[in-house]
């Protein structure tokens, strides 16, 4: 006696994981479990795709792919879904630049001068890191190459992120302290410094001085133009969360979230334009057939029997009495019994 044929283990799995996947499909932890993997595809477009073309796109689509697998095909259930999905990316979004701000590296400010020396350097501030009484000491070095150079408005632009807008405003700085580097030429360093408070959560910052009629700007120049240098940032997490999220979610309202619910327009469309077509060949069947229904019925009978026979209609006559398509060779109408000559 042979044992009865198995299924391999790949195909029982395979069933096992399409039965629980139907069965986990009609619980209401469906919708969460979409928004949830949708998310986490946001999250890695946030850290590593920001210099790929159109991953932006990823997001919203692999929303609609799960949602639709899943399911949910009418447009009002999909634009729901959609706004809801822009909640929880402005709360990843708000996430993920929160730690970022608080784990910000030290960068140190220059003026970008194409001559090797720099006129502005060692431009910091200390503390990074922070609450509303902590004085913050802004510093910058001015390097002056000869006794011919003078250093004018010496300033810090602090720049702290609010919402709607961010808001600005420039600081005058005091020099502290001069290093002569040659006596002869008069060469030197001079030190300039501002302490001040903030009571906003992140804030940005730049230098810049008038050195003889020209202005040059200490900034972050790793990338190709001036960057903001960040800090001071406020140890207290909350607060930055509080002031990120909102931030966010006007981002996402006003870009995610318009990508996906132009998709759905297109879906619509392309719906919409289906039916229509669809309605138009249904009105072209109908008024087809009443124009075969206006056709006289002994005259479709005879010329289907005809047909049927295997006569072609056009060996035929009308029979004068009747009406009805008679063989050019018959002598009498098989209709009314009219005798021909």
């Amino acid at each position: 006696m042979e044992p009865p044929e198995m299924e391999p283990p790949g195909v029982r799995l395979q069933r096992y994981l399409s039965e629980q996947l139907k069965k986990f499909m009609k619980t209401p932890f469906l919708i969460p479990a979409i928004l949830a993997i949708t998310a986490g595809v946001y999250y890695l477009v946030i850290l590593y795709g920001g210099t790929i073309c159109f991953i932006g796109l990823l997001p919203p689509l692999t929303l609609l792919g799960l949602s639709w697998y899943s399911g949910f095909k009418g447009i009002k259930k999909l634009a729901l879904i959609g706004v809801m999905a822009a909640l929880v990316f402005s709360g990843v979004f708000a996430a993920v630049h929160t730690d970022q701000y608080q784990h910000l590296q030290y960068k140190v400010g220059v003026s970008n001068d194409e001559f090797a020396t720099h006129a502005l350097s060692n431009g910091t501030r200390d503390p990074l890191f922070g609450d509303k009484s902590t004085i913050y000491h802004f510093s910058l070095t001015v390097h002056l190459n000869n006794s011919s150079f003078v250093a004018k408005d010496v300033s810090v632009l602090i720049q702290w992120i609010s919402f709607p807008s961010v808001t600005s405003n420039n600081y005058t700085m005091v020099k502290q302290s001069t290093q002569i580097l040659n006596n002869t030429t008069g060469e030197a360093r001079v030190t300039y410094v501002y302490n001040t408070t903030l009571s906003t959560p992140v804030n940005m910052y730049v230098f810049w001085a008038n050195i003889s009629g020209v202005w040059y700007i200490a900034a972050d120049y790793s990338q190709t133009q001036a960057q903001w240098l960040y800090g001071p940032i406020t140890k207290d997490t909350g607060a930055i969360l509080a002031l990120i999220w909102p931030i966010a979610i006007v981002q996402e309202f006003a870009t995610t979230l318009p990508i996906y619910l132009l998709i759905l327009v297109m879906i619509w469309w392309t719906r919409k334009t289906r039916n229509m077509r669809k309605t138009q060949m249904e009105k072209w069947e109908e008024e087809r057939a009443k124009e075969e229904a206006k056709k006289p019925k002994d005259d479709a009978k005879v010329s289907l029997q005809r047909r049927a026979m295997g006569l072609d209609d056009g060996g035929t006559f009308v029979c004068s009495e009747c009406g009805a398509d008679v063989p050019s060779d018959a002598t009498v109408c098989p209709k009314c019994g009219e005798k021909f000559e």
